[in-house]
């Protein structure tokens, strides 16, 4: 599990990412009594060990009292970028489950 607090710009986690196998092909088949069916080499979907690197974070605090119908406005965000895919996007603390790890090893060992 990850400290959300603890982030920094320049560390990196690492994220549990299901991604599509665009490079299996497609064997068809015909049996014996003229049926046609089809098989693929590969699995549709791998699941991959992604390193996210935090670029930025933004955090806010609450001096004072504030609306807890509002409390939404206040969640500290940070500016991640996708190691694997090169995308860049904001995350908040809601967002972490549990397919995010501080370490490469935690996640490795979680996809056996």
């Amino acid at each position: 599990m990850i400290n959300y607090n603890k982030l920094v710009p320049g560390s990196c986690f690492y994220e549990i990412q299901r991604i599509k196998n665009p490079n299996r092909k497609k064997t068809e088949y015909t049996d014996h009594e003229g049926n046609w069916w089809y098989k693929y080499d590969g699995p549709t979907y791998t699941d991959a060990v992604i390193r996210i690197l935090v670029l930025g974070v933004l955090q806010k605090s609450i001096i004072g009292e504030w609306d807890a119908n509002a409390i939404d406005d206040v969640k500290s965000e940070i500016y991640v970028e996708n190691m694997h895919s090169g995308t860049r996007y904001i995350m908040t603390h809601d967002q972490f489950d549990d397919q995010y790890f501080a370490d490469e090893q935690s996640a490795i060992n979680y996809l056996n």
